[in-house]
């Protein structure tokens, strides 16, 4: 990433940049690896259909924020509330109707 001290922030940026439209799919990954036990990278395939070279390539961006554990990834506790600020900001707004 060329910064010396990134942030969540500045990877999840980069994720958006790198998925463009397809940023959903990205951050149903991101969503899972913030979760409160590690996933494998088997089971993150399952869950989202994603490839295991695109599931690699998500979790190497977070990887200064990622721990890997036996039982697989997972974003580390401190960085939950800027993920979820993050991904809910990325939620389209609902249509009203008139």
């Amino acid at each position: 990433m060329g910064n010396a001290n990134p942030t969540i922030e500045s990877a999840l940026d980069q994720l958006r940049r790198q998925w463009g439209i397809d940023l959903r799919r990205a951050h149903a990954v991101v969503a899972l690896l913030a979760s409160t036990k590690p996933v494998p990278v088997a089971d993150l395939v399952v869950k989202t259909g994603l490839s295991r070279s695109s599931i690699e390539g998500i979790v190497q961006c977070l990887r200064p924020f990622a721990q890997e554990l036996s039982a697989g990834f997972i974003i580390e506790e401190s960085h939950h509330s800027a993920v979820s600020g993050v991904l809910r900001a990325a939620q389209p707004s609902p249509l009203t109707r008139k």
